[in-house]
């Protein structure tokens, strides 16, 4: 079976106008799935000297191949952009089920360049994109924003979109699909700053997947493997996250390495207790 073309949407805010373009089959095979689109399509296209609130820079909402198929822990999207905070690239992470509402709409990543005159948002349906008035959005908090749209756009539409911290230039401002937030970076003061409130898209699946039958078994045989593996479920995130921390890899600690031991094999509550402020929890001099 051929695969199918990959493509993606280019929004340019400016002019109003929102054009399908397909993803060249070199690059989808070097560059797998949203991170590895997104610091393509953004290196490529961006100037170096670009202001990360200027309409030049790029904003990109990424979903994977695999989103919406039924495989785990792939329904995963993420927004791409030049940081306000940093100056650099940045790339941040959410939840719920804009990834494979984008999928369903067959794109791999939504491209906005430019700024708006005035508040819109972007509505996907049937393979198209339309930009539409949101000055009655605008000012909405994120829950409200994706009340209104649903109403407006049927059950089915899952959406991106901002708060007013992002509308008000926050610069720690995030993107918030659902009850997920892409959270890093100050993706949502971005997005704020070129006037565009959500990002709305109404489909829905299954994927047109090349055998069926055959990958739903090789989810099965995952799903069986997850189950049989018990330490997540004892132990929890926290393990995950107080192993990265003793390496350097947390921003509230300034990516530093910890002063203290941190055992591996400590308890959830010792790990929590840390990690909330509580009893012997110390930040680093």
């Amino acid at each position: 079976m051929a695969q199918k073309a990959r493509k993606f949407l280019r929004v340019d805010l400016s002019s109003g106008i929102a054009r399908e373009e397909d993803i060249p089959s070199e690059v989808v095979r070097d560059f797998i799935g949203g991170r590895g689109l997104g610091i393509k399509y953004l290196y490529d296209e961006l100037s170096p000297n670009v202001d990360p609130l200027g309409p030049d820079n790029k904003l990109m909402l990424l979903t994977g191949p695999l989103a919406g198929s039924g495989a785990q822990s792939c329904s995963r999207w993420m927004v791409i952009t030049k940081s306000p905070l940093t100056g650099a690239y940045i790339r941040s992470v959410g939840g719920a089920n804009f990834a494979a509402a984008l999928n369903f709409a067959g794109f791999d990543f939504v491209l906005c360049e430019g700024k708006a005159e005035e508040p819109v948002y972007l509505h996907i349906e049937n393979g198209k994109g339309a930009l539409k008035d949101a000055q009655e959005l605008w000012g909405l908090d994120t829950l409200q924003t994706q009340e209104k749209l649903e109403a407006l756009h049927g059950k089915k539409t899952r959406t991106a979109c901002i708060g007013p911290s992002g509308e008000n230039g926050v610069l720690y401002s995030g993107v918030v699909s659902g009850r997920r937030i892409c959270a890093r970076g100050g993706v949502g003061t971005v997005m704020g700053s070129k006037n565009l409130k959500a990002v709305a898209v109404s489909a829905s699946g299954p994927l047109d997947l090349p055998d069926p039958e055959g990958f739903k078994k090789i989810v099965r045989e995952e799903i069986e493997a997850s189950a049989r593996r018990n330490r997540g479920k004892i132990r929890g995130i926290v393990t995950f996250i107080a192993s990265i921390r003793v390496r350097g890899f947390v921003a509230a600690t300034g990516l530093c390495r910890q002063l203290y031991a941190t055992r591996a094999d400590a308890s959830p509550r010792r790990f929590a207790l840390r990690l909330h402020g509580g009893p012997g929890f110390r930040f680093p001099a």
